[in-house]
């Protein structure tokens, strides 16, 4: 239960100026306890099995735990891709290795929090949708994903989503978006309106039934309006920093920052690389981003190129992409967190949004040795990161 005095600004500050000394207890430090249970009852076993090694130890044996689901999303990965751009092969292998590389997504998958967790379930909303767009549902189904797909599986799954963590809530939104993009047989008109209300009525109504105590138990210890516990959230984290004015000042720091921390920034925001690092990832991400720009730009000049499943794919990894970022910035204008982590919910259509673009500036023939190149660019780049910004923060 989060109460007064669970927040404290100045010991936070001190710890972060210390590296985090290992004789500073930290058990004060209680503001997360308004997050959802799911990750944390998963762990439980794990905590209650190591209880009596020693600390250090204990620790370890949950982050691996946390790694184990970073293992689970890069499977979900090569899934997911396979269903979105079936036509290239390459990409449901080039996918996952990139995420797996990624130096700040490293560091929170070997972190003991919700994140990963969060980003499996998400990433599995977004395959059970891709496999309906580019299958159907079967009828009974034949599969695990046919049942996924289905609205009972897609109700469990938000329903899961909602046990999790808060910035994939935006589940919620891409679900319905995902079913009406996906297409559908029989009538159309009314009969198209009646059988989409209906999914949605079965979805909403099965993740009620899997998360809806969580809610009722929020409603009962913060107050019958804060169902999310985010409004005792809010009321108890003083001094934690506020958004200012919309300026152009604020909209610039707060890309720059989402940018810088979505690759490499440690520490609680308190270790970033030097210039140069962040001279090479932007040089990387304009250019992904040219060539993106570029796809599109001949896929609307050229027939063919653009098949009906892979605009479905790409319009389907586009929303997941929008909906994350806009639940992202409409947390910053209450509090300013500009956490490129908020952005790893939807890492996977990142990424290939990303190698799409840069596959698109490279001839074919240079196709695999490129990639082998950024790959190694990024595996330096970690290397960097153990070297030069892990030290920084041992005591």
């Amino acid at each position: 239960m989060l109460q007064p005095g669970d927040w404290d600004a100045r010991t936070l500050e001190d710890l972060k100026a210390q590296r985090f000394p290992p004789d500073r207890a930290v058990a004060d430090l209680r503001y997360e306890s308004h997050q959802p249970p799911l990750y944390y009852l998963l762990a439980t076993p794990v905590a209650f099995a190591t209880a009596s090694w020693p600390l250090a130890d204990q620790v370890r044996a949950l982050r691996l735990f946390s790694l184990a689901w970073s293992l689970v999303l890069l499977l979900i990965a090569a899934a997911l891709v396979r269903r979105l751009v079936p036509e290239s092969p390459g990409l449901a292998l080039a996918v996952p290795a990139f995420i797996a590389v990624i130096p700040q997504h490293t560091a929170i998958a070997a972190a003991v929090n919700n994140d990963v967790l969060a980003e499996v379930i998400f990433s599995l909303v977004l395959l059970a949708l891709a496999h309906r767009i580019a299958r159907g549902v079967a009828t009974p189904p034949r599969s695990l994903l046919d049942r996924l797909a289905g609205p009972v599986g897609l109700g469990v799954l938000l329903g899961l989503a909602l046990l999790t963590k808060a910035t994939v809530y935006a589940a919620a939104l891409l679900i319905p978006l995902g079913i009406l993009i996906a297409p559908e047989g029989g009538g159309g008109g009314h009969s198209r309106v009646r059988s989409l209300l209906g999914q949605m009525l079965v979805v909403y109504a099965v993740a009620l039934l899997v998360a809806g105590w969580w809610f009722v138990r929020n409603a009962l210890v913060y107050g019958s309006l804060d169902l999310t516990g985010l409004g005792r959230h809010d009321a108890v984290v003083v001094g934690q920093p506020r958004s200012g004015p919309l300026t152009l000042a604020f909209v610039q720091d707060f890309v720059l920052i989402t940018f810088r921390s979505f690759w490499v920034q440690l520490g609680w925001m308190g270790v970033p690389a030097e210039g140069w690092v962040y001279v090479l990832l932007s040089s990387l991400t304009a250019l992904a981003t040219v060539g993106l720009l570029l796809f599109l730009a001949r896929s609307a000049r050229q027939a063919g190129v653009l098949s009906t499943g892979l605009g479905r794919a790409l319009g389907l990894a586009s929303l997941a992409v929008l909906l994350v970022a806009f639940q992202m910035a409409g947390y910053n204008l209450q509090f300013f967190q500009p956490q490129g982590r908020y952005l790893f919910p939807a890492i996977i259509p990142i990424a290939l949004l990303l190698l799409l673009g840069l596959r698109e500036v490279s001839a074919p023939r240079y196709h695999t040795m490129g990639f082998l190149g950024l790959l190694a660019t990024l595996l330096l780049l970690n290397g960097y990161v153990v070297q030069r910004l892990i030290p920084y923060l041992r005591p």
